[in-house]
């Protein structure tokens, strides 16, 4: 009986943790590729491209892009680290392919839909 629950001690958080993050990695794929404005202009970003690695861009008006990286939180939530000096405590939600994104200096949100 004690090596079964031993066994169970040791084994039961690395089958939690593998879950865990294979779900991780399934909510990632949703965010991963360019993202443009929708309708509404985007006082925060226009486009948005996130990579695998955790590094991003991000578009500024029309002609500067930003090195900046990205930070799962939970469920579908994410943060957005954005170079100093530039926009911080961003949260985008991502539904599909539909992003809302907002800012705690913000009072307004934007959406954002996925081009590739």
């Amino acid at each position: 009986m004690k090596r079964i629950l031993s066994f169970l001690c040791i084994f039961l958080p690395i089958l939690s943790s593998c879950i865990s993050n294979a779900e991780h990695q399934k909510k990632e794929q949703l965010l991963i590729g360019h993202w443009k404005e929708d309708k509404y202009a985007c006082r925060l970003y226009n486009e948005m491209v996130f990579q695998e690695n955790g590094q991003a861009k991000f578009l500024v008006g029309r002609h500067q892009w930003l090195e900046g990286s990205y930070q799962h939180l939970n469920g579908d939530l994410y943060d957005i680290v954005a170079p100093k000096g530039r926009h911080h405590e961003i949260t985008i939600q991502v539904k599909g392919n539909q992003m809302k994104m907002s800012a705690a200096y913000v009072d307004s949100f934007c959406l954002m839909k996925r081009v590739t």
